[in-house]
């Protein structure tokens, strides 16, 4: 994990934060400017098809577009603010959702996309489920969410494993 990010955490009471509830709002803030308080709010509620939306577009603010995520600005992504998403989707889901989650489940499959999409319940029998087939509550497979932001990167496994590509060149890790 970007030790700059470690430090602000920690600076932050981050150690806390996972144990309570998000206060500090100075952790909700990006090095970019990005206000992740929204994000926070609909994951604090269980709104989960709206977080899942709204980190998309926290991620486009990021990097300053608004319609998708070009592999060459995923791959200058900033890691404090993967950091920060993730922290809010493992805190808010009880360490069931968050893009640390999925890197994992990636690597336990080896990078196998196919065997990724079944553990995480984006792939059922064998067939790619649509976007509007995601499961919104906590009763989906762990890893199953955020689903969006990667969906946004484009088509095929090189595209959407260049998200989670990045959070490990990031050395973002479980909570």
């Amino acid at each position: 994990m970007s030790e700059r990010f470690v430090q602000r955490c920690l600076a932050l009471g981050t150690d806390q934060v996972l144990a309570g509830e998000i206060t500090n709002a100075e952790l909700l803030f990006s090095p970019v400017g990005v206000d992740y308080s929204n994000l926070n709010n609909l994951l604090s509620q269980g709104q989960w098809q709206d977080a899942d939306l709204e980190t998309k577009e926290v991620m486009l603010q990021v990097i300053g577009r608004d319609d998708y995520l070009p592999g060459g600005a995923i791959d200058e992504f900033s890691c404090e603010d993967l950091g920060i998403i993730d922290l809010l989707w493992i805190h808010h889901s009880g360490r069931r959702f968050g893009f640390s989650i999925q890197v994992r489940i990636l690597q336990e499959v080896k990078g196998d996309w196919d065997s990724f999409g079944d553990r995480v319940g984006w792939r059922v029998n064998q067939v790619w489920r649509q976007k509007g087939d995601r499961v919104y509550d906590l009763q989906a497979p762990k890893g199953h969410l955020p689903s969006s932001a990667i969906r946004s990167v484009g088509k095929g496994a090189n595209a959407r494993t260049r998200i989670l590509k990045r959070f490990a060149d990031c050395e973002l890790s479980e909570w």
